[in-house]
């Protein structure tokens, strides 16, 4: 499959009144982060396509993203008292949906609030002392991301990381660690020179798709992310849409950023049915998808 065909699928579908819903990530999705993940901005044909495929009856589009909801909106340039479309945020262990500014929480498991609690003192205490450390306190996950740290010397940035590797560590072997089917629910799942971060694997992206109510499985569903390998934030989201048996018209995007592999879809595993190199590519896609559903079908 390749964008062009997508584009005409995803028009077809609007214009016959099937619902299309596309779910995608942010940074380097729909934006180019790089180094600098406070500043990043949506791909300005990104937010015109999708505001031209909302006006669709028939179409929902859920932004999903490692942020936090209010983080998110905060960034877009849409209504802040009524987004225009839904917000997933922290890794979709948080719902904002369309047209409003209430956040509703996925439930935890009988003891996950005290694990996250211990996460958070640490991580809280790690940022206290390192200016321009980012740290994010979440429901389901703690980020901490040394990019835009004061001190940029490498070395002081790699221990300040592995500081909080090691007390995330002790965290994770704790007793009191919520078990669900014999598995723990935390693990470090983002491990890299400039960030690292603990999640449930219980509440992610793939999970939050899943279980959200207004999902329709039988949809046309889009997913877009960067990261689509082992580890990968995007990987759980796109192995659920990839999966023909949960989403019979799943469609899976991979948009390249300059470190996760490329993951294509095979005939026995799920990946990308559609690479693209850029975020800039995203935005094309979804302003020339906007354009098509809007004009009449060839003759």
């Amino acid at each position: 499959m390749d964008i062009k065909t997508l584009v005409d699928r995803v028009s077809t579908a609007i214009r016959a009144g099937e619902r299309v819903q596309i779910f995608s990530d942010f940074d380097d999705t729909l934006c180019h982060s790089g180094n600098d993940p406070l500043r990043a901005t949506i791909d300005r044909n990104a937010l015109i396509g999708i505001r031209a495929l909302i006006k669709h009856q028939n179409v929902s589009f859920t932004m999903i993203t490692g942020r936090t909801a209010e983080n998110m909106l905060a960034k877009l340039p849409v209504s802040q008292t009524k987004p225009p479309f839904h917000i997933m945020g922290s890794h979709g262990t948080e719902l904002m949906r369309a047209g409003a500014r209430v956040i509703e929480k996925l439930v935890l498991p009988a003891g996950a609030d005290g694990i996250i609690a211990q996460f958070n003192a640490a991580a809280g205490a790690l940022g206290a002392i390192n200016p321009g450390l980012i740290v994010h306190y979440k429901h389901g996950c703690v980020n901490m991301d040394a990019r835009n740290m004061v001190d940029q010397d490498a070395q002081k940035r790699a221990s300040v990381l592995a500081e909080a590797r090691r007390a995330f560590e002790i965290i994770l072997q704790s007793p009191d660690h919520p078990v669900v089917n014999g598995e723990k629910i935390f693990l470090i799942h983002s491990d890299t020179e400039h960030d690292v971060t603990v999640l449930s694997e219980v509440f992610n992206k793939g999970y939050a798709i899943d279980h959200a109510d207004y999902v329709d499985h039988n949809a046309l569903t889009i997913f877009m992310g960067d990261s689509l390998s082992p580890g990968g934030n995007d990987r759980a989201a796109a192995l659920l849409v990839s999966d023909a048996q949960k989403f019979p018209q799943g469609v899976v995007i991979q948009v390249r950023n300059g470190r996760a592999p490329d993951i294509k879809r095979t005939a026995t595993q799920g990946g990308a049915d559609i690479i693209l190199n850029h975020p800039s590519e995203t935005g094309l896609f979804l302003l020339r998808a906007g354009r098509a559903a809007k004009a009449s079908p060839a003759p």
